[in-house]
């Protein structure tokens, strides 16, 4: 597996708990109608502090004006940019030329979401499956059916572009997801007690995961 991210730092002790995790990529939610949504001021103030200890940084925005989402990007600095909205390809297009920042975009799971990765696949670094509640935006803490897993690796795949699953995600789950040889997992509340990040749960969730992985090999 290439890819961990932890996603929803809502404040500086989230923070410095990702940076001490196995964690390859530490996720920001900016986008205001998220409980989780944290403002790119601050998380600059924790990154000059406390450094990026070798993680890379992502973005999360839902259909934001792009000129805020570069705003954004120079400001904290991001290395990834995640864009769980409907945003236009077209966009996406003007937004990837205009930086060195990787793209992800989010995929609701559903009978759509092969035509969208198709739609999105010549400007997307990575794909990022995830369930689909309505009026939500990715963060519900609900999985989706991960027998179109494989449907969506190969896809991506074929592609060329990583395939990250999220929803739902945490220590009791997570070694089903092992036999798909995934790119990457997304986790946000499977690592949470009452909202904030937990520690005992990231250790729980990364013996799990790495364990799989070395009794896999």
């Amino acid at each position: 597996m290439q890819i961990l991210k932890y996603c929803g730092m809502t404040c500086e002790e989230d923070y410095r708990l990702a940076l001490s995790s196995k964690a390859t990529h530490i996720g920001f939610i900016f986008a205001k109608s998220s409980k989780r949504y944290v403002e790119a001021d601050k998380v600059n103030r924790w990154v000059s502090e406390f450094g990026k200890g070798g993680k890379k940084l992502v973005g999360i925005f839902v259909n934001e004006v792009m000129s805020e989402v570069q705003k954004a990007a120079l400001q904290v600095p991001l290395d990834v940019i995640q864009l769980h909205g409907e945003e236009k390809v077209e966009d996406i297009r003007e937004l990837k030329m205009g930086g060195s920042t990787e793209i992800w975009k989010a995929i609701p799971h559903g009978n759509e979401a092969i035509g969208q990765m198709k739609e999105y696949a010549s400007v997307a670094h990575a794909f990022l499956i995830d369930s689909k509640v309505k009026g939500q935006f990715g963060g519900t803490g609900h999985t989706f059916d991960w027998g179109f897993v494989p449907v969506y690796q190969k896809f991506a795949q074929e592609a060329g572009i990583p395939c990250i699953i999220a929803g739902g995600i945490d220590s009791e789950n997570a070694s089903k997801l092992s036999s798909y040889k995934i790119d990457g997992i997304d986790v946000s509340s499977g690592i949470e007690t009452k909202g904030r990040k937990d520690s005992e749960k990231i250790q729980e969730l990364e013996r799990e995961i790495f364990h799989d992985i070395s009794s896999s090999r």
